[in-house]
């Protein structure tokens, strides 16, 4: 199993033929996290999936300006 940094390495610049399997790794390893921790604060099953989905495509457009890729759960 690749390693998150690894992973957020080659979905930011990588080979881009390979980024979108790399960044599906790091949604499917984070999803459940992400969605755990909005589900929390916001107490709400469909505001919770919209946030993280939010999040998540967020962090795609972002991850080539990441200074530290191991900080990706962050």
């Amino acid at each position: 199993m690749q390693s998150s940094c690894d992973l957020v390495r080659a979905a930011s610049d990588g080979d881009p033929t390979k980024r979108p399997a790399a960044f599906e790794c790091l949604v499917r390893r984070f999803q459940d996290l992400a969605y755990g921790c909005a589900y929390g604060i916001l107490g709400n099953f469909h505001l919770a999936q919209d946030v993280s989905q939010d999040a998540f495509l967020t962090a795609y457009t972002d991850l080539g300006k990441s200074e530290a890729p191991d900080a990706f759960p962050a």
